[in-house]
């Protein structure tokens, strides 16, 4: 069963019962050139005395995508403290110099695709989502439409190996049989 705790303070009272059953759990990682308590920040509030790493970063943003990705491993983390993270991060990228349209895409890179690139548009303001007109593609429809057409004006047909398209939803391998898109498989048969 999962817990949930909205309170800051209802956290670090089960801490504290849990280090008194069990003792110390994992230890908290500070960063060491800053003193800062990147994971564990509840645990040093429970214990001042709590055992830590200390470790390096290389620079602001790396220690707040070692803190996502700890944290999603761990525990279970509230939207908004997601959606907080996320927006610091989307922010460090900017001041950086990556374009804001190209901010969630360098997310998902940066978090080893940990969260769908969907997801992480969720949780950003609309100035860092890129337009829907710029990350439009053709559909299969649109696409190989068009080649039916002009494969209709050459005559006489020569019957070859249907090409292989992938469904941009699913992933499945796809192929027109006539004017017909089938799965691929079937496609084969029908030669």
């Amino acid at each position: 069963m999962s817990l949930r705790l909205e309170r800051e303070e209802d956290v670090i009272e089960v801490i504290k019962k849990s280090t008194n059953a069990i003792g110390y759990g994992y230890p908290c990682v500070v960063d060491e050139d800053t003193g800062e308590v990147v994971d564990g920040y509840h645990r040093k509030r429970a214990d001042p005395n709590w055992p830590e790493i200390k470790r390096k970063f290389k620079d602001e943003i790396e220690r707040l995508i070692f803190r996502i990705v700890v944290n999603t491993a761990r525990r279970s983390v509230s939207k908004k403290e997601r959606k907080a993270e996320m927006i610091k991060l989307a922010s460090l990228l900017e001041k950086r110099g990556v374009p804001k349209e190209q901010i969630c895409q360098k997310i998902c890179e940066l978090l080893k695709n940990s969260f769908s690139e969907r997801y992480i548009r969720s949780l950003l303001p609309s100035k860092y989502k890129e337009s829907r007109k710029v990350r439009r593609q053709k559909t299969v429809w649109e696409v190989h439409g068009e080649e039916v057409k002009e494969k209709k004006k050459k005559e006489p047909r020569v019957v070859s190996k249907p090409k292989k398209l992938m469904c941009p939803v699913c992933g499945a391998a796809l192929a027109f049989l006539g004017d017909m898109l089938v799965p691929y498989h079937e496609a084969l048969k029908g030669r």
